[in-house]
């Protein structure tokens, strides 16, 4: 094997790897997080020995008790900007750190070596700390999705993939900073 294809497939590992990292965190449970276990927030009713419910002998008011399609778009309403807050403030996050860890990555390696297995290793502990933050904030959707019961596991989903593209996004500044530093 010739050198320029080691390069090349260090690369090409490295580009695998940064992939692969926030699903890897994900699914072996790094937060451990349980989205199958019973719901924590579901309310049942009090019942007495009897099976009914506790009268405290008060009519409850008509204006207090939202019906359940209004209290339905609330809940929803409440979910959808829950997810869209979490992926600005997530989305930022992974955006200041990314051009930071590019460039503490630079300085690093000018420092390395280890040849390309340190620029390697070196790159992996940098957009590590992306999929940490990006993971931290799908962990955070999840809570939503499961604690509130609303919505639907696709739309959970579908939020978290927006966040991952980010992170895939920036994490591709490290990754130029690899390239660079490996030719």
């Amino acid at each position: 094997m010739t050198k320029g294809n080691a390069k090349i497939i260090i690369i090409l590992a490295a580009l695998i790897l940064v992939a692969l990292i926030p699903w890897f965190v994900i699914i072996t449970g790094y937060f451990d997080i349980d989205l199958f276990a019973p719901k924590e927030n579901i309310e049942a009713p009090l019942e007495n020995d009897d099976g009914q419910e506790p009268d405290d002998g008060q009519e409850p008011d008509e204006e207090q008790v939202p019906d359940e399609e209004q209290e339905e778009e609330q809940q929803a309403e409440v979910l959808h900007e829950t997810y869209e807050s979490i992926l600005e403030e997530y989305s930022q996050r992974i955006r200041d750190a990314a051009p930071w860890l590019a460039a503490e990555f630079r300085e690093e390696a000018e420092n390395n070596d280890a040849g390309l297995e340190g620029l390697a290793e070196l790159s992996l502990a940098k957009t590590t700390i992306l999929a940490e933050i990006s993971s931290e904030g799908v962990e955070r959707m999840a809570t939503v999705w499961f604690t509130h019961g609303s919505g639907s596991y696709e739309e959970y989903e579908e939020w978290a993939a927006k966040l991952m593209d980010v992170y895939e996004e920036e994490a591709q500044l490290i990754m130029d900073a690899y390239i660079e530093a490996a030719t």
